[in-house]
């Protein structure tokens, strides 16, 4: 999720009333659905202290349920309709729990009147190996090839770099289709000629059904183009881009380069299932056939990991690069990218006793192996959904202060004229309330 909201806002106000944006992938686009079609709109009232009023305790105990619904149920027609694709059950399923008949069109109102942020369901287009993004945003919005826009500043010297932005501010009309990072969409898009379809009636729960089309178990799913004979062939938007982010980036930078005034930031939540370096799936496999039957995602994780790291090395090097060396004020050095993720808790001892699991964890090893096994799945067991709990109370306490600062409008804690450190007292009682396993192992 991102934001591009003003960071020197008078008043406190939710970090969720902030969020612009939410870019999906994968599992990420249930919850973004139900966010963006169910949410309450204004989450200031959870600023005070407890206790919550109750429509926002309702709102997030059916969040947490729904989300850890039985979802690998409608794969198998076992959740009310038995027949039909892979694909249909989840879209059926996903209508019933939570989109109910919503459409981009009434997405779209949602947007406009501040009610919902502009949701951004990633997927791939399996035909020209493109992102594809569903979404109401022009893909004309998306068109920047930052990887240019990376060298061009770590070539350009100190004196030069407010040319960088102007230059490109210019252009900003202009749209490179031929770029290989250029998402399309249902405005454009090659099969194989340039097409585009009407997107206003197409369901959010095929958006979410589809973002989630996992290779083979799921996707990929055909699409009839309009009339003609042409099929689109969508897949899970993990395979060009796992983390949701590569979207946001393209988009926010636009924003940034049109604006020099304006600061933006993209919080990554990352529940990926971490890539097993140790090879312990296929440790006992001598067969070639035996090894990918075990661990039949490893070739695309490999490649996606080695992907992912490149491109994160690119980024946090132009970005120091820019900031130390060049002390230029571009795009880049006002976006913000701060990562959460459930696999950095650290604990030295965990006791959850819980009505559904009771489990003991009883030095920081099997705490760190328990949180990185836990499984990417459509549904979770009661020991994994309260680890996943845990985590989340933990990296949020961990990065409260740092995603304030950006707020403070300095976003530099040892700046001395920063703003005082913000008051957390209230989030702190939370989250020790939320997860008094943290509290009782002295993590917090």
């Amino acid at each position: 999720m991102a934001t591009d909201k003003d960071p020197a806002a008078a008043a406190p106000v939710s970090l969720l009333n902030t969020v612009s944006y939410v870019s999906s992938v994968s599992g990420g686009s249930f919850a973004a659905a139900y966010f963006g079609i169910r949410g309450l709109g204004n989450y200031d009232p959870m600023l005070k202290d407890d206790p919550l009023p109750k429509k926002y305790t309702d709102f997030f105990n059916n969040f947490h349920a729904t989300m850890n619904a039985n979802w690998t149920a409608s794969l198998f027609g076992l959740d009310g309709l038995p027949f039909g694709s892979a694909a249909a059950r989840l879209k059926h399923s996903v209508d019933a729990r939570i989109a109910n008949g919503a459409t981009f069109r009434d997405l779209d109102q949602r947007e406009a009147s501040k009610s919902s942020p502009y949701l951004i369901f990633n997927t791939t287009h399996y035909d020209s190996g493109r992102r594809f993004v569903m979404t109401t945003i022009p893909t004309t919005q998306f068109c920047l090839n930052v990887e240019q826009l990376l060298v061009d500043i770590v070539q350009t010297p100190s004196a030069n770099q407010p040319d960088i932005d102007a230059q490109r501010r210019a252009k900003l009309g202009e749209c490179d289709r031929t770029d290989a990072l250029t998402p399309e969409g249902f405005d454009s898009f090659f099969n194989p000629r340039m097409t585009a379809v009407a997107s206003a009636d197409f369901p959010i729960a095929q958006a979410v059904a589809t973002s989630g089309a996992f290779p083979v178990a799921v996707g990929p799913i055909a699409y009839r183009v309009d009339n003609s004979r042409d099929l689109l062939h969508l897949i899970d938007g993990g395979v060009a881009d796992n983390s949701g982010v590569e979207s946001l980036v393209q988009l926010f930078l636009r924003k940034l380069i049109e604006n020099p005034k304006r600061r933006g930031m993209i919080i990554e939540l990352n529940a990926g299932l971490p890539f097993n370096a140790r090879g312990t799936a296929i440790a006992d496999d001598s067969q070639p056939l035996t090894a990918i039957i075990d661990d039949p995602t490893r070739l695309s994780d490999i490649q996606e990991v080695r992907a992912s790291l490149y491109r994160q090395d690119l980024w946090l090097l132009t970005e120091n690069v820019a900031k130390t060396m060049k002390h230029s004020t571009n795009a880049v050095t006002r976006l913000d990218i701060k990562q959460l993720q459930h696999t950095d808790l650290r604990a030295n001892a965990l006791h959850i006793d819980t009505a559904t699991c009771h489990v003991h964890f009883d030095d920081a090893r099997s705490v760190r192996e328990a949180v990185r096994n836990i499984p990417t799945s459509y549904h979770l067991d009661p020991c994994s959904a309260d680890l996943v709990r845990i985590a989340a109370c933990w990296s949020v306490h961990q990065h409260a202060a740092e995603l304030q600062s950006f707020f403070s409008g300095t976003g530099d804690a040892g700046n001395a004229h920063a703003s005082p450190a913000p008051d957390l007292s209230v989030l702190d009682k939370r989250i020790r309330s939320t997860c008094p396993e943290l509290a009782a192992s002295g993590a917090l």
